[in-house]
């Protein structure tokens, strides 16, 4: 809708260009977030959770914390038992 002229827009819905740039003042004003100024921002995404892991959680900071992007890759180690087989 914000990318097609107005006035192809008041042509498919029967309605005049006026009625339309009213219509999409309305839709741009309840779209755009007001500008706030980095002092007045709260501490936003400082919430974590767990990754149900302690030794990753712990190499994490306490586990993931909300607000950002996290890419983890690589394998993981797993400790493996090795057992003698004794012949008989």
């Amino acid at each position: 809708m914000l990318l097609t002229p107005s006035n192809t827009i008041a042509k498919q819905c029967q309605l005049s260009q006026l009625d339309i740039s009213a219509i999409m003042d309305s839709v741009c004003k309840e779209r755009c977030k007001p500008v706030r100024l980095l002092e007045h921002v709260v501490q936003e995404g400082n919430e974590v959770f767990t990754t149900g892991d302690s030794q990753l959680d712990h190499a994490l900071g306490g586990g993931i914390r909300t607000g950002m992007v996290w890419e983890i890759a690589g394998e993981r180690y797993v400790q493996i038992l090795s057992y003698d087989m004794i012949l008989i």
